[in-house]
């Protein structure tokens, strides 16, 4: 074997650790009970051990499909949220996060007079891209709660038609983490624990006939933004589809359009080339109906993954950040999910004293 490239002291191992299991409750929000303090997690990876029971006739699935048993997931870091999100956008964002990552292992038989075995997995990530560490969280920080939850979908959000059938079961987590020094240590990762990262759900908004405009947060650093257009509700009625929208617009301030109204097909064949789903002869299906994604980061060109850059919102350079989206129909809707990074307030503590090790460089 050669020579490692980085001293045995100073390399970061990664770890693929199971850490729990989490009851399905329906309409409850049962939780993992914390992390193990050992390492920076960058990533949690739910896998599911769900069963659905159906007698005589079988029930009719719903609008959220295998996922409809997942109906929230978060993601509890003290008294913050970073991730928090439906289920059945939780996987559309992990598509997309980690493209070319399609679920093609997702299953939800419904079998008559059967326990039927469904797979509805999920991987969580908590930094800003897959090939980055920045976000991630020091699990060894004492002051720190590392939790999850997942809130349990009943029958009547996963079923539009129950006919009696029950859902039971779990899912393990697993959770990806290195090891390396404290952040305010030599090979320790100040830098990647001073960023805030958060995938979340921004909102649900009614589309009118015509122009509707949605103001995003400011003071961001925006990477992706996910839309998923539907009719019906957060219920069995859910039904994310293509031809709800005509154009879409990024308008920072009040002059300049980042993205110009950039019509549904444009925008397709743009997450055609930079999530690389698209297969001979079928990548049309590989496009999740309803769902769209404006990204600051990922452009995938021959394979490979080159960074652009990401959308900065300085309250003090920009009054507004505003999405137009035009509909010919007012029984439409958007969800928005924004992922971005801002300052961690939790890291404070270690970059005063990385700083007072002299570890900071001046600015």
């Amino acid at each position: 074997m050669g020579r490692l490239a980085v001293p045995a002291g100073q390399r970061s191992q990664r770890f693929h650790t199971k850490v729990g299991n989490i009851p399905y409750s329906a309409a409850l929000s049962p939780t993992l009970g914390g992390l193990p303090r050992e390492g920076y997690a960058t990533a949690l990876h739910v896998v599911s051990l769900q069963q659905v029971v159906s007698g005589a006739s079988a029930p009719i699935l719903g609008g959220f499909g295998a996922y409809g048993p997942l109906y929230n997931i978060a993601v509890q870091i003290s008294n913050r949220q970073p991730y928090n999100l439906y289920g059945f956008e939780a996987n559309a964002f992990a598509e997309i996060f980690y493209a070319p990552y399609k679920d093609t292992e997702t299953a939800s038989p419904l079998v008559v007079s059967s326990t039927n075995n469904w797979i509805n997995d999920l991987w969580i990530p908590l930094t800003i891209s897959p090939d980055s560490e920045i976000g991630s969280w020091y699990l060894n920080d004492p002051e720190l709660t590392v939790d999850l939850a997942i809130t349990g979908g009943t029958t009547a959000q996963a079923f539009s038609t129950v006919n009696g059938a029950t859902i039971q079961g779990s899912w393990d987590v697993y959770v990806e983490r290195f090891s390396a020094p404290a952040p305010d240590q030599p090979g320790g990762w100040i830098n990647e624990v001073s960023y805030y990262v958060e995938h979340k759900f921004f909102g649900t908004f009614q589309l009118k006939n015509g122009e509707t405009v949605i103001y995003l947060d400011r003071d961001r650093d925006y990477a992706r933004i996910m839309l998923v257009f539907f009719t019906g509700a957060h219920d069995a009625t859910f039904a994310a589809a293509a031809g709800l929208f005509t154009t879409v617009e990024l308008q920072i301030g009040d002059t300049i359009s980042i993205i110009k109204p950039i019509a549904e097909q444009e925008l397709r064949d743009e997450m055609l080339r930079n999530y690389a789903w698209s297969v001979a002869g079928s990548g049309s299906k590989n496009l999740r109906p309803g769902v769209y994604a404006i990204d600051f980061l990922a452009q995938k060109m021959f394979h490979e993954l080159s960074r652009r850059d990401i959308l900065p919102t300085d309250s003090a350079v920009t009054n507004q950040v505003a999405l137009r989206i035009f509909s010919t129909s007012a029984s439409n809707f958007v969800d928005v999910v924004v992922s971005y990074a801002s300052d961690n307030p939790f890291a404070q503590k270690w970059v005063a004293s990385a700083a007072a090790k002299g570890r900071l460089k001046a600015a």
